[in-house]
């Protein structure tokens, strides 16, 4: 389990009530198996929170267990961190590695996601 941050410029500057911005960073988390089998997921909270989180507590949580058994590994991670406030960065973090093991699962059952195989919301 790791994390990977990458940073491109936006062509025009994005501001809002809070900040502005002229580069765009994402949180990239990467989970890999004994077997070589990488997921990817995204963890969509501030950057420097997300890789410490994900890299220093809830990585020892998630390693060794199956990444097919998302329940008990949402538990592990839940319970490893019982002292949290289990919303905001947290659950950023959690959602990060669940993606990532969904992406994982996926490829080791051979099941290729594409846009026109996933059911549209909000149409």
């Amino acid at each position: 389990v790791r994390t990977v941050t990458p940073r491109r410029p936006l062509s025009a500057r994005q501001a809002n009530a809070k900040n502005a911005r002229s580069v765009r960073t994402h949180v990239l988390v990467v989970v890999e198996t004994d077997a070589g089998i990488t997921g990817l997921g995204d963890a969509f909270g501030h950057p420097e929170l997300m890789g410490p989180i994900i890299e220093r507590r809830l990585k020892p949580l998630v390693l060794g267990a199956s990444p097919f058994d998302l329940e008990a590994l949402w538990k592990r991670m839940f319970e490893g961190n019982a002292s949290w406030d289990p919303k905001g960065a947290v659950i950023s973090a959690w959602s990060g590695i669940e993606v990532a093991l969904w992406d994982l699962q996926g490829k080791a059952l051979g099941v290729e996601l594409r846009p026109e195989t996933l059911e549209r919301y909000g149409r």
